[in-house]
């Protein structure tokens, strides 16, 4: 009778871990559907991580291409670009945990730190990241941006 109920207990126990495996998997699915920048109008899109859809794709296959920035089994390389980019936009990490509430504050800064180290890489620098040399060019870039009291 006991090695019954204990049979019966362990394949309650297995049935439980399963749909709570099941369960975080249709979570992640999720996760990533309300990420993706396909769902996201090009307004809003610009709106949220200032920048447009094909500066977006254009930086992951940059980042992809030239640095060690890699998609994990959880976490792909282009939802990690769009928290650093969503925390680079609002610099504020509650922010970006509310819009993508599926990760931690703590998942989110690795994420943060990972694309921040890409984007410093050379390649990257050389390639993607230009700074104004002149002061004439800096005056454009101020007068473009209108950032009142920058330097």
């Amino acid at each position: 009778m006991a090695a019954r109920s204990y049979f019966a207990w362990r394949m309650m126990a297995e049935a439980a871990e399963m749909d709570r495996r099941e369960e975080e998997r249709e979570n992640l699915l999720l996760r990533r559907k309300l990420l993706s920048a396909s769902l996201i109008s090009d307004t809003h899109f610009v709106q949220r991580y200032r920048l447009t859809k094909d500066a977006y794709k254009f930086l992951c296959e940059k980042l992809r291409d030239l640095t060690n920035l890699r998609s994990s089994q959880r976490v792909s390389l282009e939802t990690k670009v769009l928290c650093a980019l969503l925390f680079y936009a609002n610099g504020d990490y509650q922010r970006v945990v509310g819009i993508a509430n599926c990760f931690s504050q703590e998942a989110i800064s690795r994420f943060v730190h990972q694309v921040t180290e890409a984007l410093n890489h050379p390649e990257v620098l050389k390639k993607l990241i230009k700074f104004p040399t002149t002061r004439e060019a800096r005056e454009q870039v101020k007068q473009r941006c209108v950032i009142t009291g920058a330097l």
